[in-house]
């Protein structure tokens, strides 16, 4: 896609994922509405991408520097349990909490755990023993993240760069997309284990596809006017 400098300058992230086929405009992946989840038909272990309030200056923010609408990722538990990595630290909090803080909820599934029956629980391992530890947060990590996916990309579609970056240095803080990734690449999920956790946001995240798409929970119901940039449900903003 043919792209002005202006445009570059201006969304630089979002210009080498459309050069790197990494993102699609208005592309409806479904004829079908949006799915309407509730807590019972949600699994343990999976993933939910949130999507943040218009309203909120932080969460413009967000969008802004990570070139997507979803600005926090977490893991479901089970039990009306979530796991997330916060800036109080790695914590569980209740579903019902959790929904209540965004727009809408998109529910995700990683494919493997049909495939490795282990998978599932030694997820949820990695979630309870972060938890137990009150894993800090790196905020210095998710400020990073877009440079590091940035990077990539470049390399990626040029086969160089323009920025120069080190690899990220191991780090006993995490953040949420990080925290997210982390989990499945030390469940042995093959889907996931090239990527580098330190460089994807939860919109970079949600964008490999690595997890497959199962609905949305959503409190105020409007759901259809919700997802129509939806990177899960259109393919792209």
């Amino acid at each position: 896609m043919k792209k002005s400098r202006l445009a570059y300058f201006l969304r630089p992230l979002d210009t080498m994922k459309r050069l790197a086929d990494k993102r699609y405009r208005g592309i409806k992946l479904d004829d079908l509405p949006p799915q309407l989840l509730n807590a019972s038909t949600l699994q343990a272990a999976d993933v939910l991408f949130c999507r943040g309030d218009k309203r909120s200056f932080s969460w413009r923010m967000i969008a802004y520097g990570s070139s997507g609408h979803y600005v926090h990722a977490a893991i479901y538990l089970g039990d009306g349990l979530v796991a997330e990595a916060t800036t109080k630290g790695v914590q569980a909090c209740t579903l019902a909490e959790f929904t209540r803080r965004y727009a809408y909820v998109a529910v995700t599934r990683s494919p493997g755990i049909s495939r490795n029956p282990t998978l599932q629980n030694d997820v949820l391992r990695f979630c309870e023993k972060h938890i137990q530890a009150r894993t800090p947060y790196s905020l210095p990590g998710a400020l990073l993240s877009p440079w590091l996916e940035f990077y990539e990309l470049c390399k990626m579609h040029w086969r160089y760069s323009p920025l120069k970056a080190r690899p990220p240095r191991k780090s006993k803080r995490t953040f949420c997309s990080q925290f997210v990734l982390d989990a499945f690449i030390a469940g042995g999920d093959f889907a996931v284990e090239h990527l580098n956790s330190a460089a994807h946001s939860p919109t970079s995240l949600a964008e490999t596809y690595c997890f497959s798409l199962a609905g949305y929970l959503c409190v105020s119901g409007e759901l259809a006017s919700l997802v129509e940039d939806d990177v899960l449900w259109t393919g792209g903003g």
